[in-house]
């Protein structure tokens, strides 16, 4: 088993070995093009040194021949072919020239020398015989050394666009098409296609996101299903939820609609019993009653408005904040007068401010309970209520014991008790319901020490155009 993965391994390299030559060579050839256009120059004059030694060894091979006849008409040719000026002389009188003239000296002044490539004069003694030569190479022809030389640059243009070619086709074949492959895979996986996600066996090492995307898929697909069933279970949850819940406000408007039943008759007892007492004190007891008795029947409207009600019809509604403010405190008075707090409302007459009547008036109780908690017998409370920068600002501040205990950074927690508190009623739960509202609503809260007291502040934006201080 380890044989084949190696061989399969050595299959799956081999191109990138083949990729690595095919680079090496062409970067060889363009350096060799590159130094050779570099030493063109240099290569011209090397040609033509070439070119004049052997135009020397022909001329010695031809009078070697003895046959003087045969040595002109070769000398001749070599004349003609090489493009040169030549003049032999000889001891014995043969003489052999293409010039006008024989006279060295006069030929060494007369000659162009900027014609010239080479131009010499020198002896040499061959079967006994001493030879003066005078030769004049004239300068090769361009035209021919350039032919050689495009020859050869468009021949290794030509490789250089092969393996070029063969470059560009290795990459695309095992670069570009991993990277498709990844994109097609990625439409498919976009469009929910799962199972079409490519596990295609020509993957290459560059497919490896492909195969952690086909993994991915994998497991997500797995993870769908498992989200399917789970969704299926906890929609049959909710279904049972909700038939709990309308079987609990069922349950809940008929306690209401019994509640009526009671309320309705004591006030008919406390409306009889008023109109048979003399009593002045007994009469201002049973009035009393009857406002308490009007409370509670107006709650319970409330709950029955408020279970008929669901989160999407509830509506902000305008109204005057002062007013339900005084109700509010008409709950507390019996209260606060049993302690002998005292307690003042400071704020404007009327004052519009525009949200849900509900949680304005959930907010305010929450606060006056919470002074009414806290506040020893004998103190003071105080509720302000005013508009500045487009903002509702409503202030409690109530005095304090000295060893109240209070550990106001925790303050808002849900459920926080406070260690020191003498009555233990505190549930923890009316301060975290202020600050749960007034964050719904925007707002900010605070509550702090103060002098010889604490005081609860909740800041609420203005959101309507009709909210204003009348």
């Amino acid at each position: 088993m380890s044989g084949l993965n190696k061989q399969k391994k050595s299959k799956k390299y081999i191109w990138r070995k083949s990729f690595y030559l095919l680079t090496c060579i062409y970067l060889s050839i363009v350096v060799v093009l590159a130094l050779g256009a570099y030493k063109l120059p240099s290569i011209y004059e090397a040609v033509d040194s070439k070119r004049t030694e052997q135009i020397k060894e022909n001329i010695e091979q031809v009078l070697q021949n003895k046959d003087r006849t045969a040595q002109e008409k070769q000398l001749h040719r070599i004349a003609t072919d090489h493009h040169i000026d030549l003049v032999i002389l000889t001891d014995d009188g043969f003489e052999f020239k293409t010039t006008k003239t024989s006279d060295f000296e006069v030929l060494q002044t007369d000659i162009n020398t900027k014609l010239l490539s080479y131009q010499s004069s020198y002896h040499l003694k061959l079967n006994d015989v001493n030879y003066r030569i005078w030769l004049a190479v004239y300068q090769m022809e361009p035209q021919a050394f350039f032919e050689v030389v495009i020859s050869l640059l468009v021949f290794s243009v030509l490789l250089l666009f092969t393996l070029l070619s063969s470059l560009i086709f290795i990459m695309f074949k095992k670069l570009i098409e991993p990277i498709n492959r990844l994109k097609n895979n990625i439409l498919k996986l976009k469009h929910f296609q799962f199972e079409d996600v490519s596990n295609d066996s020509k993957r290459t090492e560059y497919d490896a996101i492909s195969e952690e995307l086909s993994e991915f898929t994998d497991d997500l697909q797995g993870k769908i299903d498992n989200f399917g069933i789970n969704y299926t279970l906890l929609e049959k949850e909710l279904q049972a939820e909700k038939e709990k819940l309308i079987y609990k406000n069922q349950s809940l408007g008929t306690m209401v609609h019994h509640l009526k039943t009671p309320n309705a008759l004591i006030a008919l007892y406390a409306q009889q019993a008023l109109m048979q007492t003399e009593d002045e004190a007994t009469k201002a007891i049973i009035q009393k009653m009857q406002e308490q008795n009007q409370l509670l029947l107006t709650e319970i409207k409330e709950i029955v408005k408020l279970s008929h009600e669901t989160a999407t019809e509830k509506q902000p509604e305008n109204m005057d904040v002062i007013t339900v403010a005084r109700e509010v405190l008409q709950r507390f008075e019996d209260l606060l007068r049993s302690k002998d707090i005292l307690y003042n409302l400071d704020a404007p007459r009327h004052l519009a401010f525009t949200m849900d009547l509900t949680e304005l008036k959930q907010l305010l109780y929450n606060m006056m309970s919470n002074a009414a908690q806290y506040t020893p017998v004998g103190g003071n409370i105080e509720l302000t209520i005013y508009q500045k920068n487009q903002q509702l600002h409503i202030e409690a501040f109530n005095d304090i014991e000295q060893d109240h205990g209070i550990d106001f950074e925790q303050v808002f927690n849900l459920f926080y008790s406070n260690q020191g508190e003498k009555n233990g009623f505190g549930t923890g739960i009316g301060l975290y319901t202020i600050k749960n509202t007034v964050e719904k609503n925007h707002g900010s809260c605070t509550f702090t020490p103060v002098e010889a007291g604490v005081r609860l502040e909740i800041i609420l934006p203005f959101g309507d155009e009709n909210d204003e201080e009348i």
